[in-house]
């Protein structure tokens, strides 16, 4: 026998044991069953993701420093010395009626010596910098002019960005997935609801 509430409806222990998808009900079809296990692996999975994904974050961004420092470590910083003023390649844009307003990068001719050996290049200065002045230029592994030595935040960009986009990936699997035998699992239901009617019909009676 059922436990009914007092509002007419089973209690909580005995409605959870009729539709849980393994109980005894005999309501449930094995479609029923199917659909409920398939969901609850589906949660399961995804929050197995979770750990995966952050582990994979964590390699990303550790890898991310030790390669950072393995880059800062092979750049040097050498002081240069203006062979001209520095030149704003964006106002000559501007000048010729472009009307963008964007961020100005200011570059001049800096002459560098390193080991004994002379050598130059076009660079980025501050806007304050006049010819005969000298600025701090960092070069790299190939004594050309670098970008200069990168914090290790970015390494926790990486790695935070590659765990989430991970999981935005296994996340978006499962669901697809679990959605599509969804609507395959009812397809299959009405499919065969749609038999058992016509032949409800063809013999005249209804069923109980």
């Amino acid at each position: 026998m059922w436990s009914i509430h007092p509002t007419g409806t089973p209690s909580a222990p005995r409605l959870h044991r009729i539709t849980w998808p393994w109980g005894r009900n005999p309501l449930l079809r094995s479609s029923d069953r199917l659909q409920a296990v398939l969901r609850i692996l589906a949660a399961l999975v995804i929050l197995g993701a979770v750990p995966v994904s952050c582990s994979f974050g964590t390699a990303l961004y550790t890898q991310g420093v030790a390669q950072i420092k393995a880059g800062n470590a092979a750049q040097t910083a050498v002081t240069g010395t203006l062979e001209a003023d520095p030149a704003d390649a964006v106002s000559s844009t501007a000048a010729r009626g472009s009307g963008v307003v964007v961020d100005e990068d200011w570059h001049a001719p800096v002459v560098w010596i390193r080991d004994g050996k002379q050598d130059s290049a076009t660079v980025t200065v501050p806007a304050t910098a006049r010819r005969g002045g000298q600025v701090q230029v960092w070069l790299g592994s190939d004594g050309r002019p670098s970008a200069g030595p990168l914090p290790t935040s970015a390494a926790a960009f990486r790695g935070i960005g590659s765990g989430v986009a991970l999981l935005a990936v296994v996340v978006t699997a499962v669901v697809f997935a679990t959605w599509g035998v969804d609507r395959l699992l009812d397809w299959r239901r009405s499919v065969r609801w749609e038999a058992e009617w016509r032949l409800v019909d063809r013999n005249g009676t209804v069923m109980p």
